[in-house]
This record gives C-alpha cells, structure tokens and sequence, in this order.
C-alpha cells in the first residue's frame, strides 16, 4: 500500500513486524525482487529499506490483477496537506536571506594572512627538540 518495506537485518529474528512472515523469508523475497529491479535497497545500520520502482510497480499490478490507476501512498500527491512555510521550496521561516550573519561580506582577520607575513618559530632544526641537529652534535 506504501510502496516502502522496512526490514530489520536478523536471520534469527521469528517474524517480520509488518508482515507477521518469517523475518528470513522477508529477507530473501526483497533480495530476489531487488535483482530484478524492482525495488530499491537502502542500508541504515541493521536496518534495510525497500522502494518499489516503476518496473516494480507494474510487476505486481499485472502480478495481482490490479487496475492500471493503482499506485503506492508515496507516490500519490497529498490531499489537503499542510504546505510548508516559506513558499514552495527552501525559503526561511523567519523571512529574509538563509544564510544569515555576514557571510557575503569580507570578515576582519578572515582568509589567508597578508602578503607580508612571515612565520616565526622557537628554536631552529627539524623539530627534535633540544636544539635541533646542532645541539646533537659532538664536536
């Protein structure tokens, strides 16, 4: 009905919470619809979920008899949904640019340093400490 099947990754697991089947069974049936594309595989940690695809979608319409106007929940537009603040796409809630602070102008003490800067450092040598290569010398 949603187009989207969560599956928990445990062979030993005794059923699959949606289905009520053997949670292998599950396992092994989205493995073989998923070869032959028609679904798609998302791996989150133990958890594995399954999109069906257009290809998928028209398997099981001819597989169970289904009209041709029968689609997943997904895909189907929302009926009187609640729309998003800020317009269709992006925009801020608060109203005004998103990026905030004063990230298109220049900060004081921002970027690389001026062209007249030159490093200093403590002590000469390649950094063994006590003096470098000289101190370690005799002679």
């Amino acid at each position: 009905k949603e187009g989207v099947l969560v599956c928990k990754h445990d062979f030993f697991l005794p059923t699959h919470d949606g289905t009520g089947m053997r949670n292998l069974i599950v396992i092994n049936l989205m493995k073989s619809l998923e070869s032959r594309e028609f679904v798609r595989k998302v791996v989150n940690w133990k958890h594995r979920y399954f999109f069906l695809t257009e290809k998928g979608i028209e398997y099981l319409r001819e597989y169970l008899n289904l009209d041709a106007e029968a689609q997943p929940d997904t895909l189907k537009a929302p009926v009187g949904g609640r729309q998003r603040e800020g317009g269709e796409r992006g925009g801020d809630r608060r109203g005004g640019d998103r990026r905030g602070g004063d990230r298109g102008g220049k900060k004081e003490g921002s970027g690389a340093p001026s062209g007249n800067w030159r490093p200093q450092y403590a002590g000469e040598g390649a950094g063994r400490g006590r003096g470098g290569r000289e101190a370690n010398r005799k002679g």
